[in-house]
């Protein structure tokens, strides 16, 4: 019965129950017959089962001797937070706050095990994840840019664009072109 207690998940590294617990807190919130935001979750949790349980392109945690939580594991963790809250705004406060580390040390450790910036990352998993939703679903370019954590469809439309040379709409159309020929 929904509402009751939190399901029980039980997944070491604990990807699968951040990803069901966000998906139930989500049908909790939004109880009514929405079939859009149905269909966007269903999207979204589909996308997700490689890299949860498939392909294992991630490198490993490195134990060194001074810290069971090596640079690695915590930019593994970083990526897989940003990943699993898409949705929200996801300062880099709030990413270190996470893992109980400094923002400082935090944007360092990221810069220096990633090459880029947290912001950046962040953006390119915003594009990537938009690109795909773009792609596949029928989502209006609205949902989309809530799903991926853009509060203005206007602001989402303008970062977009930048990126990939044409607005979103015409993104989708492209796609939809490129598959039919």
């Amino acid at each position: 019965m929904l509402g009751c207690r939190s399901p029980v998940v039980v997944d070491p590294e604990g990807v699968t129950a951040l990803l069901w617990r966000a998906l139930y807190r989500h049908v909790l919130l939004h109880r009514e017959d929405d079939e859009t935001q149905t269909k966007i979750m269903c999207a979204m949790l589909l996308r997700s089962f490689p890299g949860t349980f498939g392909r294992r392109d991630e490198a490993p945690a490195v134990k060194s001797r001074s810290t069971t939580r090596s640079r690695t594991h915590l930019v593994q963790l970083a990526k897989r937070y940003i990943r699993d809250n898409l949705a929200s705004s996801l300062r880099l406060e709030e990413v270190s706050a996470y893992l109980n580390i400094s923002a400082r040390h935090l944007s360092r450790i990221f810069k220096e095990e990633l090459g880029q910036s947290l912001v950046d990352y962040v953006t390119e998993e915003r594009m990537r994840t938009a690109e795909g939703l773009l792609k596949t679903t029928i989502c209006s370019v609205k949902e989309v840019a809530d799903v991926t954590g853009y509060q203005s469809v206007h602001y989402f439309t303008r970062v977009f664009s930048d990126r990939h040379g044409l607005p979103p709409a015409e993104y989708r159309k492209a796609a939809s072109y490129a598959v039919r020929a």
